[in-house]
């Protein structure tokens, strides 16, 4: 397998999901990534880490939104 690194400065006050999907063709279904849905922002580099059979393509997307819309939907 291979390990992919992903790693972006985050912001206060929003919250970041990553998603991926294994195929961008069609309708891609694009999924939580286990363990990082609601990865609250600090200010600091937020860095998750992703282990992939070699071989396999993935993609990624950042879902970002304001802290305060997270927590009025719920």
């Amino acid at each position: 397998g291979e390990t992919v690194q992903l790693s972006w400065k985050s912001e206060v006050g929003k919250v970041y999901d990553i998603l991926y999907t294994d195929k961008l063709s069609g309708q891609p279904g694009w999924k939580v990534l286990p363990g990082a849905a609601n990865l609250r922002g600090t200010g600091e580099n937020i860095t998750f880490s992703d282990s992939i059979d070699s071989g396999l393509n993935r993609y990624y997307r950042l879902n970002i939104t304001l802290a305060s819309q997270r927590e009025n939907t719920r």
